[in-house]
């Protein structure tokens, strides 16, 4: 295509042009503050459970069928729809968690222990199987344990000698609150703020469409 087509290109369609221009640089700025404030809660299900928990029968019998289901158990490893068989789970995963389990034959585990087991899969000690048998690796170690039983068994040791300990280990071991790892909420006034072009931005915009209308 020659200079001459080019130019004559922009000049037919220098306001179309114009118009693409504005709506991705404001989308630019709108997506950009959107994730900068989008809720989320990367440390959901590290903060301790209160000795109080319980789970309701339904609940319990429901939980016990779909994990032995899904980790083939057999032998001991069979789980029984009664509080003391359960315990270990009750005390360490909240009704809401064992009825995702239910649903979806894996616990939830909260972004900051998946992202970590993925990052260092070698935390896993090769030893360790699920109920049949099967190494346990990140993949897999949802559909066996919850995710405090994960963090507490594999990260936990690391970051217990850190100092200062991380937020994670904190919110572990109840020192601070879940809420602490959270991200701020998007809200109007942040919004407007964060899509605001500077003033040097601001010209460089002005100067741009000025350039294509120009042409």
């Amino acid at each position: 295509m020659s200079f001459d087509k080019i130019k004559k290109f922009f000049t037919t369609n220098k306001y179309i042009l114009l118009s693409i221009l504005v709506i991705v640089v404001f989308f630019n700025f709108i997506s950009a503050s959107f994730i900068e404030g989008f809720t989320a809660d990367q440390f959901q299900y590290l903060a301790p459970i209160k000795n109080s928990n319980t789970w309701s029968q339904n609940t319990m019998t429901q939980f016990a069928k779909k994990w032995n289901e899904k980790n083939n158990a057999s032998g001991i490893s069979v789980l029984q729809d009664n509080a003391q068989s359960l315990k270990f789970y009750i005390s360490n995963t909240l009704e809401e968690e064992a009825l995702y389990y239910i649903q979806n034959g894996i616990f939830p585990y909260d972004s900051y222990v998946t992202n970590y087991l993925n990052q260092n899969p070698t935390v896993i000690p090769t030893h360790e199987t699920l109920a049949n048998g099967t190494p346990l690796i990140p993949s897999n170690i949802s559909q066996m344990w919850p995710n405090r039983i994960a963090y507490k068994q594999f990260i936990a040791p690391i970051e217990s000698k850190q100092t200062p300990p991380p937020i994670s280990y904190q919110i572990y071991m109840g020192t601070i609150p879940d809420s602490a790892g959270q991200i701020s909420p998007i809200t109007s006034s942040s919004l407007s703020s964060s899509s605001t072009l500077s003033e040097a931005n601001y010209n460089n915009l002005v100067s741009l469409c000025k350039n294509i209308i120009a042409v």
